[in-house]
């Protein structure tokens, strides 16, 4: 009887499927004595960026790279909407973040990425990053943490399109209690401040449960293989 090659061929199909975790959005610096920096304060200034995503996703984790002076918290909004209309009902997730206190460095592959949340799931659409900082001066107080422009690379999964950033402050109208519905304009340039998304399409099964399934399938083949045939 010959052996069965059920385990070999999933071996052989499981290097071809997506991981669990697999990057959506990310950031490699290309520009390492040069960053861009987004001043976030409760009252004075907030930030955002913006993705579209043609996929439904599950399991995501999502981070920026966040620096402040004492490690302060500050609050984050993914939303459907921005701007004065934005309202609660257009709120994805939410919650509080504390920064590290990062030093003066340019290079910002190596910087520690703080994660704001885990395990959120997304429909097929346009979304909206927003954050504002702790109480306290727009300047030095904290900050968002990017690159040099387009010199840095932005990668995109299939299915992914990084939007504009943006920022709101004091000085452009007073800022929402709510940071998604302040009165954000378009950064100018291209600041490419970093955040990621990591996760894995909706409706694909993991490398595991694909393994079991095609090992079921092996099993249920070797068995009828040794089925002696029923004589007439």
């Amino acid at each position: 009887m010959r052996p069965s090659v059920w385990p070999l061929s999933a071996a052989i199909l499981s290097l071809g499927l997506p991981a669990a975790g697999a990057p959506f959005i990310g950031f490699t610096d290309n520009t390492f004595d040069a960053a861009s920096f987004g001043s976030l304060s409760d009252t004075q200034a907030n930030a955002a960026v913006g993705w579209t995503q043609t996929v439904a996703t599950t399991d995501v984790t999502v981070r920026a790279l966040l620096g402040a002076v004492t490690g302060a918290s500050g609050n984050w909004w993914i939303t459907t909407k921005l701007g004065p209309t934005a309202t609660l009902a257009d709120v994805v997730a939410s919650g509080v973040y504390t920064a590290p206190s990062l030093g003066l460095n340019l290079d910002f592959n190596g910087q520690p990425r703080t994660e704001l949340a885990s395990g959120l799931s997304f429909a097929a659409g346009a979304y909206f990053l927003v954050l504002d900082g702790p109480p306290g001066p727009a300047v030095g107080n904290a900050s968002w943490i990017g690159g040099a422009g387009p010199a840095d690379t932005v990668e995109l999964a299939a299915g992914f399109t990084l939007g504009s950033y943006y920022h709101a402050t004091q000085f452009d109208d007073p800022l929402s209690v709510f940071g998604p519905a302040s009165s954000f304009v378009v950064t100018p340039g291209d600041p490419r401040l970093v955040f990621e998304l990591d996760g894995r399409v909706a409706g694909v099964p993991e490398p595991a449960t694909w393994l079991m399934l095609i090992a079921g399938f092996g099993l249920m083949g070797t068995t009828l293989r040794r089925r002696t045939p029923a004589s007439a």
